[in-house]
């Protein structure tokens, strides 16, 4: 689940977490520009669902993640890739949006929607990521949100 770096943007110097596959029609991709065959396979988020031992820790993980300062700005959304619907009607509705950004404490990155998949699927991060987090203060992302984006951003 931790990558040694971000699949679209190397340049950050960041782990990289919560990036999911994504099946894509290969002549979309072709389309697109892109050989996905050929690029480097990304976990599938079903693979990490368990039971969070502890609630407390479990609610710390998923608001430190979900307070992150957003440091890449995409284009595009990201969905669900359990699927869940999306939240507004429209014929350009596919499915839950989750954001379009990528948040960072400095150290990690990560899809703007990840928080998603702890909360609501019960992915469970690796240990290293969890004590990552569990390490810092309560108070750490809010007081260091200026500096990362400053440090981090793409001002995008």
């Amino acid at each position: 689940m931790i990558l040694d770096q971000h699949p679209d943007s190397p340049r950050l110097g960041m782990k990289a977490i919560g990036y999911w596959k994504i099946e894509v029609d290969p002549k979309i991709s072709s389309l697109l520009g892109r050989d996905t065959a050929k690029e480097e396979p990304l976990p599938d988020p079903r693979d990490f669902v368990g039971e969070w031992e502890d609630d407390y820790v479990k609610q710390r993980v998923v608001s430190y993640i979900k307070n992150a300062p957003a440091i890449i700005h995409w284009k595009g959304w990201s969905e669900c890739r359990f699927g869940c619907p999306a939240t507004s009607g429209g014929i350009y509705a596919r499915g839950l949006d989750l954001g379009s950004a990528c948040l960072s404490d400095g150290t990690y990155v990560w899809p703007e929607g990840f928080h998603h998949y702890l909360d609501v699927h019960n992915v469970i991060p690796p240990r290293v990521f969890l004590m990552h987090v569990l390490s810092k203060p309560d108070d750490w992302m809010v007081k260091n949100a200026k500096l990362i984006t400053e440090k981090h951003g793409d001002g995008y």
